[in-house]
């Protein structure tokens, strides 16, 4: 889903990198840390743990710096677990951009995009079992 304007995101950026250097957010990078470890540990298989690692690197990340979070991209959270979503997050450094989100069956899904007056800022990932690839080679830019 996608919500806010184009912007630059280096402002967010600068400002968690400075927390970051002065040790500010060291524990909040220790937790989103744990969380990445977690998942990758346990490869969550349910939606409700997939989402709710979501929502809670969520709440760490808009910790980390100013601007992370609005009243939209939230509003928006809220809407989709009303809808039966089991969590998600913004991607990106903040503000604006995508919001990933957990549904556990295409029909709760289906029900929350319905409801969205934008319908074109919607995009439905797939999860893929064969890991990264070449999808493209432009031998005008030295690939090979």
């Amino acid at each position: 889903l996608r919500v806010g304007t184009v912007r630059k995101s280096s402002s967010i950026l600068a400002d968690q990198s400075e927390k970051l250097q002065s040790g500010l957010n060291f524990d909040l990078m220790a937790g989103l840390v744990d969380i990445t470890e977690k998942f990758c540990s346990e490869l969550p298989e349910s939606t409700e743990t997939l989402g709710s690692l979501l929502t809670e690197s969520w709440g760490l990340k808009t910790k980390l710096a100013e601007g992370i979070t609005n009243e939209e991209i939230e509003n928006a959270l809220l809407s989709a677990v009303g809808f039966g979503a089991t969590g998600g997050k913004l991607l990106g450094a903040g503000h604006s951009g995508y919001i990933l989100l957990v549904f556990p069956d295409r029909s709760s899904r289906g029900e929350y995009i319905e409801q969205l007056p934008n319908k074109s800022a919607i995009i439905v990932p797939r999860i893929d079992n064969d890991g990264c690839k070449v999808i493209f080679r432009s031998e005008q830019h030295g690939a090979s």
